[in-house]
């Protein structure tokens, strides 16, 4: 219901189809300088420990999970993890977690994984995007704080038409969300069952501002819940940022399942990181 309020009140500012709109900057975003807070709050508490082996306990408490969107760097974070000798999941069980937490299991996300992947130290897409579609991250995060009530969020950010445009290339997935039944998602089909229309840009880009907002003011409710945002388009700070937070290299950081198509010619513009 909050995210739906959300999306109400979006409602009511004028749209351009090509730009996203201004007075909701900050949602397409990332608060780099929460961010950079907390590398120096764990920076400090290892320079303030004399015992070094204790000192590098100090970081982000696991699980990780990753609360943002598909084709906004699950991968990359997956990839990082892994580099780092961490476990990483990228599974998209999302539908299991659904079912369990139905039939009143209050541990959705350890339950859906098997063998080794319960002890996983992140997870990074838990979404699933067929059919009526499953995203813990929106419709199971009650769930997933009391599972785990210290998990640390990661939220990822990209140019919000830019990674509207990779969803609607990867395999059709924007195309498959008109069939959503996901909080806050609001398309054009919801007026008129009867016939398929895919979610426009303003529907795809209300339902983006909706769930940072969310995110944002659910850490800001349950403090024990740290959230990094990153921007994939800085690739060096973020690289920098989660090596420092999670004492590992930098170079673990790069480009994964990137959409060379999509890209070709851009790469000597910028640096893209998914």
């Amino acid at each position: 219901e909050i995210l739906n309020d959300i999306m109400g009140e979006l409602m009511e500012i004028t749209y351009n189809d090509t730009e996203p709109f201004p007075e909701f900057e900050n949602c397409f975003e990332p608060n780099t300088h929460r961010t950079r807070d907390l590398v120096t709050k764990y920076r400090q508490l290892r320079n303030q420990e004399t015992n070094a082996s204790l000192s590098a306990s100090f970081r982000p408490s696991y699980p990780v999970l990753n609360m943002g969107f598909p084709k906004c760097g699950s991968s990359t974070l997956w990839e990082f993890f892994k580099c780092t000798g961490l476990f990483a999941s990228h599974n998209q069980q999302g539908f299991e977690m659904l079912d369990l937490a139905d039939k009143g299991n209050l541990q959705p996300l350890g339950r859906s994984m098997r063998g080794r992947a319960q002890k996983a130290q992140g997870h990074f897409q838990m979404d699933s995007n067929f059919g009526k579609c499953a995203f813990p991250q929106i419709q199971l995060l009650d769930e997933l704080h009391y599972e785990y009530p210290n998990a640390t969020f990661v939220l990822n950010f990209r140019p919000i038409m830019d990674w509207i445009k990779s969803a609607k290339s990867h395999h059709g997935m924007a195309s498959r969300w008109q069939d959503c039944r996901v909080p806050g998602l609001k398309c054009s089909n919801m007026v008129n069952t009867t016939k398929r229309i895919a979610c426009d840009n303003f529907g795809i880009q209300r339902w983006w501002c909706s769930h940072v907002r969310h995110i944002r003011s659910f850490v800001k409710q349950y403090p024990s819940h740290e959230l990094i945002e990153l921007d994939l388009y800085n690739a060096t700070e973020s690289a920098a940022v989660l090596a420092d937070l999670f004492q590992a290299n930098a170079s673990c950081w790069g480009h994964a399942n990137e959409n060379k198509k999509i890209h070709k010619g851009e790469g000597k513009r910028r640096k893209r990181v998914f």
